[in-house]
């Protein structure tokens, strides 16, 4: 791929194993299926360079997009180039997050928004917004009492040999109506560690409704060693002591009443 004119980031493939992590995981509503959203893309304005697209077609035909903006693209030779071992930090910050967001009908934009996660409630997801190099986008059903829900995890990562992959995990109910996406609840979703690719720790994260005013996460946590990476005897057995992890009790919170 490097006889490409440009490339981009080499991690991508790991945020893509994290946002199909999303698939069956979440607590299910009526089945939904994946849909093509690049024709409702160009609609909405987001270049295919420029935004990763996810695209969700639920059972009574509307779609649901999302996307994400994608970052720069990296000439070749700059990733032939050699690095030094410590890079400065860049002197300006990322450009903060905005999820784009539509419903539509047999092609036809029905509704269009965006929202710009910020934290302020949440350290873990003030966290994900400060550190994540990139974004990616994935949707799926979740079931959020009565009415009809989705969940778009918009998943980022920061690190090398010592990775850490996080979801900040977005739930909407749909509009009855054909009015506005409404969510009812933001915050951290599925989590990956990966430390040399040897040790993983990953959590997986459910919603359930308790009540009209309360949804409950339960987060998974499953570490597991991956064999197929070969290093020394020794860095192998250090790593496994510390490839621990622990289910934590599930958490409340209040949700949006919009």
């Amino acid at each position: 791929m490097l006889s490409l004119l440009a490339v981009r980031n080499h991690r991508l493939p790991l945020l893509f194993v994290a946002v199909a992590a999303l698939a069956g995981q979440s607590a299910r509503a009526e089945p939904g299926t994946r849909c093509d959203g690049a024709a409702l893309a160009k609609q909405l304005g987001l270049a295919p360079r420029e935004w990763q697209v996810a695209c969700w077609r639920v059972e009574d035909g509307r779609e649901v997009i999302a996307a994400v903006p994608l970052p720069p693209l990296v000439p070749a030779s700059e990733l032939l180039k050699s690095r030094p071992h410590k890079e400065a930090k860049p002197s300006t910050p990322p450009a903060p997050l905005v999820v784009r967001l539509a419903l539509a009908r047999d092609a036809a934009i029905l509704w269009r928004g965006e929202i710009k996660p910020d934290g302020k409630s949440s350290p873990d997801v003030r966290e994900v917004l400060d550190r994540s190099e990139e974004w990616l986008v994935g949707i799926d059903d979740q079931t959020l009492g009565r009415e009809r829900g989705v969940r778009i995890g918009v998943v980022g990562h920061w690190g090398e040999e010592e990775m850490s992959v996080r979801e900040i995990a977005l739930l909407f109910r749909l509009p009855t109506d054909g009015g506005a996406l409404r969510l009812l609840w933001s915050g951290l979703g599925n989590t990956r560690e990966s430390r040399l690719d040897y040790c993983r720790i990953e959590g997986i994260a459910t919603f359930q409704l308790v009540d009209d005013k309360t949804l409950e996460r339960q987060l998974r946590v499953t570490p597991s060693i991956n064999r197929e990476v070969k290093l020394a005897r020794s860095k192998a057995r250090a790593l496994e002591k510390k490839c621990v992890g622990e289910s934590p009790n599930p958490q409340r919170f209040p949700v949006s009443l919009q």
